[in-house]
Parts: C-alpha cells; structure tokens; sequence
C-alpha cells in the first residue's frame, strides 16, 4: 500500500511532535478531584456502582446529590476505609458481605469496634 521508504520518512517526520506530545502530558500536573461520582468512587473502591450505592444507604459515608448527580467526598470515602477495614480480620471464616445485609453489617462492625455484644440473629 504505502512504500517502506515513505512510512519511514513519515515515522521521523512525527517522532519529535509525538515526543514533545508525551513530555507535556508527563510534565502536567496531576489534579485529583475531591468529589466522585458513583462510578469513580466504585473505580477507586474496586467494586461496583451498586455496592457503592449501597455502602452510601447504609451510611458508611455521607453522599451530597448535585445537580442530578450523587458525589461523595473522597475524604468520606478515606475515612470510611479506615473506620470499616478491620471487620476483614474479625468476621468468622463463613461470614461475608453477601450473606447479611448492610444495615447488619454496619452494626456488627459498629458493635465490634465499641465491644458491645448483640444476641445472634
């Protein structure tokens, strides 16, 4: 289709406009945003939209609705980690997040951090 010759002239042409393109991105700065929507925060939690959704119904941290959108704090979202990350140690064996809903959830991990013993379920 196109001679070698051509495409190479055409390569060294581009090269240092492409490289001068790279060390300007590289050299921008790097913003991070205060506030994400659902489907940022359930990116940076790796989880889904809809887990997040529901950590947020359960209250784990606080939402704010703008506009027609729901965004959280990613100050809530690093506070909420390191309120809630503990209950990964002190779950028995064959309890997981599927097997109770939130709301019981929350209260086990709440009960556990404040050591108040609840009757089973």
């Amino acid at each position: 289709m196109f001679e070698a010759k051509f495409i190479e002239t055409l390569a060294q042409a581009l090269a240092p406009r492409v490289a001068d393109l790279i060390i300007e991105r590289i050299q921008l700065p790097k913003i991070t945003p205060r506030w994400l929507d659902l489907e940022q925060a359930a990116v940076l939690m790796s989880t889904s939209k809809d887990a997040v959704r529901g950590m947020a119904r359960a209250k784990l941290f606080p939402v704010k609705k703008m506009g027609g959108r729901v965004m959280i704090d990613v100050r809530d979202l690093e506070k909420a980690f390191v309120e809630n990350t503990a209950w990964l140690l002190e779950l028995e064996p064959h309890e997981t997040k599927a097997t109770s809903s939130y709301e019981n959830f929350r209260q086990r991990i709440l009960d556990k951090a404040t050591n108040v013993v609840t009757p089973a379920d």
